[in-house]
């Protein structure tokens, strides 16, 4: 019983960390990709690669 709380614990605490990161990152992206000179095409096709690998 004890291991299997503790497989959902490391379950939910990875969960919450990739989220916590897509929330962190997905706001900033378009203002950084903006400052650099990328098109709204070009910030799309970053953000879909971003996603993707995630």
């Amino acid at each position: 019983m004890n291991s299997t709380k503790g497989i959902f614990i490391a379950l939910c605490a990875a969960i919450f960390s990739s989220m916590l990161g897509m929330g962190i990152i997905a706001p900033l992206l378009p203002i950084y990709a903006k400052t650099l000179g990328a098109t709204e095409f070009e910030l799309g096709i970053i953000f879909a690669g971003w996603r993707h690998r995630s």
